[in-house]
């Protein structure tokens, strides 16, 4: 799918997607052992000329979120930036629900500098220019937000280290700030379908450019309970309730 191991792992830690071998596993979660979470990892990994695609799927019962991705729920490719108004910082969001606080170090010619807070620290450098924030690892790989949405700035573009560009596009008004395409290198698209839900619509399946379908299902409260694989393989999911708060069992 991918140049190299190493080139997979950085891949995967520019989309916030990468899950430890040890405590993360797609079909027998374990808890975190660092906050005691429990994490579930199904993913879709697509082969494209350069750089592949993997999307993968992240739920906490630690987490506060209840968007597209339903109840307690996150992706890979939901990474975003939201400015600190009152600090003029910023905080960078991974899709595994984990996020970085950014200060400002230094201003020049119209570009922001930021560096990492030492209590979330992040190997990353990040600047904006006025337009968009600019993401770079270690390995020159690059993050680019530039859609801006409800006070947001949306990943845009996933950069290689050898110049390989991934491009994400968003939907409009009723499906503002959902993702609505994922564009690889040579041109091929992932599309990602929404079912009408309250507050917001769910993400109900992503087809890949060969016309496969992963598909998604809901309870009444948001919980993903039902995960389909194009070879039709499922993964069904069940919680409960413990001192008021809903853990997968």
């Amino acid at each position: 799918m991918k140049l190299s191991e190493n080139s997979e792992v950085l891949l995967a830690e520019s989309q916030g997607s990468v899950s430890d071998p040890i405590y993360q596993h797609a079909h027998r979660p374990l808890p975190d052992p660092i906050d005691g979470s429990l994490s579930v990892d199904p993913e879709i990994v697509l082969k494209a000329l350069g750089m592949g695609l993997t999307v993968e799927f992240f739920y906490s019962s630690h987490a506060t979120s209840n968007a597209q991705y339903g109840k307690k729920r996150s992706s890979s490719v939901n990474a975003y930036i939201t400015p600190d108004s009152e600090s003029g910082g910023a905080n960078v969001y991974r899709g595994d629900q984990r996020n970085y606080a950014w200060n400002i170090q230094s201003i020049v010619g119209g570009l922001t500098t930021f560096s990492p807070n030492a209590s979330t620290y992040s190997p990353t450098t990040l600047t904006y220019n006025g337009t968009k924030y600019q993401e770079r690892f270690p390995d020159g790989s690059l993050l680019e937000y530039e859609t801006q949405n409800a006070g947001n700035y949306l990943l845009t573009r996933t950069i290689s280290a050898a110049g390989c560009v991934q491009t994400f596009s968003y939907g409009t008004t009723p499906e503002a700030g959902l993702l609505k395409t994922v564009q690889v290198t040579d041109g091929r698209k992932v599309t990602f379908t929404y079912s009408a839900s309250t507050t917001t619509s769910l993400l109900s399946s992503v087809q890949d450019w060969g016309g496969r379908f992963w598909t998604f299902q809901y309870d009444t409260d948001r919980q993903l309970t039902t995960f389909t694989t194009p070879l039709g393989c499922q993964t069904g999911l069940g919680y409960a309730v413990f001192s008021g708060i809903n853990y997968l069992n």
